[in-house]
C-alpha cells in the first residue's frame, strides 16, 4: 500500500490499523438515534459488573472499540463529562436494566477521567469504606452527598449488584449500528444486535484508513515510521527518556503516536529517564568488575 506522506502544515498522520474510521466533524455533531445523554445525569455511579454484565471493552474487537473510543471523548472534546477535567479521558457506557426480560440495554456512551471511571467501578465489596480514601471523595463530591450517604447509597448498590450478577443477562448493543460501524459482533444467546432497515451508511467523506506506513517530515529528523501500533510504541520507548534530545512532540511526529497516549502508556519521562541513567550506572559498574577481574587473572 503507498505510504500516506505529511507534508509541512498538513494534519498530522496518525498510523491507525486498516479499517478504523477517521469520524467526520458531522458524526461527531449528530445525536445518534437512540441515545439518551441524559440518562443518569452528569452524575458518578457504581456501575455493575461481572461476568454475565460484560464493557463494551470486552465484547468488541480490540480495533472497533479504539474506533468507539476515539468517537466518545473526541465528542466531549477530551474533556470528563462529570468532572470536567483532562486527565486520560475514555469511553465508558452507561445501561438500562430490565430484571423481568434478564435484558441490559446500552443507553447512553460517556467520556470520563481516569479517577471517574475507577470510582465507577470500585469493588463493593472488597475494601471497606474509608473517608479519607480517594475514591470515597470523588463520589461524594460527584454525587454531592456526605460520606453517611454514601455509606446508604453503596449499601443499596452492593444489594442490587449482588442481584444482578445472580441474572444471566443478555446485552443489547442496537444502538450502536446507527454509528455505521465496518463490523460489530454477530447476535448471540448473551448479545442482541439489531441492525436498522435499511441499514445505515457511513457518510462518503469518512475516510475509511487504509495505510500502514505514515512517512513524517521532520527538520530534525526524517523517519518512515511504522503504523504498526508494536513498532511505533517500540521507536517511542526508545526515544522517550531522551530528555535533553527530544520533546514530547518530537516524538510524537516521529513515531505517529498522539502525545496524549504517549504519556498514558509510557508514563513520567523522568521517571524513564532515571530508570535509564541507574541502568546505565549499573552496566558501567559490572563492566569494570569484569574488567578488573580480568586483569587479576593475569
Amino acid at each position: 500500500m503507498d505510504p500516506i506522506i505529511r507534508k509541512k502544515g498538513s494534519p498530522r498522520c496518525i498510523g491507525y490499523a486498516p479499517g478504523h474510521a477517521l469520524w467526520t466533524e458531522a458524526e461527531l455533531k449528530t445525536p445518534i438515534p437512540g441515545e439518551d445523554r441524559t440518562f443518569g445525569g452528569n452524575l458518578l455511579w457504581y456501575e455493575p459488573f461481572g461476568p454475565t454484565m460484560p464493557s463494551l471493552h470486552e465484547i468488541f474487537s480490540f480495533y472497533i472499540f479504539l474506533d468507539l473510543r476515539r468517537f466518545v471523548v473526541r465528542r466531549a472534546g477530551h474533556v470528563c463529562e462529570v468532572c470536567g477535567k483532562i486527565a486520560f479521558p475514555r469511553q465508558f457506557e452507561r445501561w438500562e436494566y430490565d430484571e423481568k426480560t434478564k435484558i441490559r440495554t446500552l443507553r447512553r456512551l460517556i467520556c470520563l477521567c481516569k479517577q471517574c471511571q475507577i470510582s465507577s467501578q470500585r469493588d463493593l465489596e472488597g475494601a471497606p469504606f474509608n473517608n479519607q480514601n480517594a475514591l470515597e471523595s470523588q463520589m461524594r463530591l460527584y454525587r454531592g452527598i456526605t460520606y453517611e450517604q454514601l455509606l446508604v447509597y453503596a449499601a443499596e448498590q452492593r444489594s442490587l449488584q449482588k442481584s444482578y450478577r445472580a441474572i444471566r443477562w443478555r446485552s443489547d448493543i442496537s444502538l450502536l449500528t446507527n454509528l455505521a460501524f465496518a463490523e460489530l459482533p454477530q447476535p448471540s444467546k448473551t448479545l442482541i444486535v439489531n441492525h436498522p432497515d435499511p441499514p445505515v451508511k457511513p457518510p462518503p467523506d469518512r475516510l475509511p484508513v487504509r495505510f500502514f506506513n505514515v512517512q513524517v517530515e521532520a527538520p530534525y529528523r526524517l523517519c518512515h515510521s511504522e503504523a504498526d501500533e508494536e513498532k511505533a510504541m517500540a521507536e517511542a520507548r526508545r526515544l522517550w527518556p531522551l530528555i535533553s534530545e527530544y520533546t514530547s512532540d518530537q516524538i510524537s511526529e516521529i513515531t505517529g503516536v498522539e502525545k496524549f497516549r504517549l504519556h498514558n502508556v509510557l508514563g513520567s519521562r523522568r521517571a524513564c529517564a532515571l530508570k535509564l541513567s541507574q541502568a546505565d550506572r549499573s552496566g558501567r559498574r559490572r563492566r569494570k568488575k569484569t574488567d578488573s577481574s580480568d586483569g587479576s587473572e593475569k
